[in-house]
């Protein structure tokens, strides 16, 4: 039996916690947030759900109470505010999980067991999550932005809210998902990545949640990427490119978490984490009617926007030297002069453009050396 504390001055949460959640669960109702620190030591709960919305009580001085009593349970965050700073506030404080009102109870089950799996195996940090995995290292650089892209992602992995990447194409946000998701707890799962702007309105609905044998002539049964991403995470590139039909669709899979394949009656229910992400400001294509804000703000839980390369230049020298390493892989190297080049370009196509300007320029060199004459842009 897993014994679990709902510290929530709403007596409704209880109720309806109570009677949804599996049997193996016993929910303990705690309505006075100022004295949890105390039941949390009387009841010792397996895990503790904390709405950090008190009023005039602070939550997350609540939850850093929780947190810093000895033996702590894992405190996962259940709540209607849906601030960036105050998620990213709760994950650095120590909670566990962030899940924001209203909820499916697959995904409140579904973080509560993550988040006793990782406090039985962790090794310290918050919410278990290992500080040094080799996959951060795959975001290469020692600038601040380059800094904020690790520290993000480790805070990222540790939730299961959705996730919104801005920046300028070119600038890493695949990359950023995928590390994120490789050091989640969905990293078993399959990560699943879908270019919103490849796919034409018309074809919405089949590329996006399969197709059943018959629907239409030649139709064999496919599964789409929601059914492909099912325990892991689904990566929505340049989403704002989606029309607003589609949004409408592709809203109403992610709040019910069900999708029903082209030509089937049947909805099949999905376990995925979002994470989308845009080259265009998805702040103003909402202010002017772009983008719908509905879909928006179930979306924007967590967010980070990516600096472009030409406002963090320290990291040229180190991404092109990482690059020149990977591609060619024989003691190559760039001349001083040449990095002197690199540093003095504006990268409008950003990180990949460096990359691609860097395979052209191994393939250039003479004796192992990259001289200024190797560096061409386009």
């Amino acid at each position: 039996m897993t014994r679990v504390l709902l510290i929530d001055p709403d007596r409704r949460s209880f109720r309806t916690l109570g009677a949804l959640l599996p049997e193996n669960f016993l929910v303990v109702h705690h309505p006075e947030p100022a004295l949890s620190a105390d039941r949390v030591r009387s009841e010792r709960p397996d895990i503790v759900l904390l709405e950090v919305d008190l009023g005039e009580l602070d939550g997350i001085a609540v939850l850093k109470t929780l947190v810093d009593l000895p033996q702590a349970p894992p405190i996962l965050i259940l709540t209607a505010l849906r601030h960036t700073r105050l998620v990213v506030e709760a994950m650095r404080s120590g909670a566990a999980d962030y899940l924001t009102k209203p909820f499916a109870l697959r995904e409140l089950v579904t973080a509560m067991m993550a988040a006793l799996e990782r406090r039985g195996g962790s090794d310290g940090g918050p919410a278990g999550v290992a500080s040094q995995s080799p996959l951060l290292s795959l975001i290469v650089g020692e600038s601040a932005p380059a800094r904020e892209q690790r520290r993000h992602a480790q805070l990222y992995a540790a939730a299961s809210a959705p996730v919104i990447v801005l920046g300028e194409s070119g600038t890493g946000k695949d990359l950023f998902a995928r590390v994120t998701h490789g050091i989640s707890s969905r990293h078993n799962g399959p990560y699943v990545a879908v270019n919103c702007g490849a796919i034409p309105e018309s074809l919405f609905e089949s590329e996006m949640f399969g197709v059943t044998r018959g629907a239409y002539t030649d139709a064999v049964e496919r599964p789409g990427p929601f059914e492909q991403a099912d325990t892991g995470t689904l990566f929505l590139d340049e989403i704002g490119e989606l029309s607003p039909r589609a949004q409408v669709k592709l809203l109403r899979a992610l709040e019910e978490r069900r999708v029903r394949r082209v030509g089937s009656s049947v909805e099949r229910p999905v376990d995925v984490r979002v994470i989308a992400a845009s080259n265009r400001p998805l702040y103003s294509e909402v202010k002017h009617g772009r983008f719908r804000s509905d879909l928006f703000y179930r979306l924007n839980i967590l967010a980070l926007e990516l600096s472009p390369l030409r406002e963090r230049r320290e990291d040229v020298p180190i991404l092109a030297s990482h690059f020149l390493n990977e591609q060619v892989p024989n003691g190559t190297r760039f001349t001083d002069a040449a990095l002197e080049k690199l540093m003095g370009h504006d990268w409008p196509g950003n990180v990949r453009e460096l990359r691609n300007l860097v395979e052209r320029a191994g393939l250039l060199a003479r004796d192992r050396v990259v001289l200024p004459s190797d560096v061409t842009f386009v």
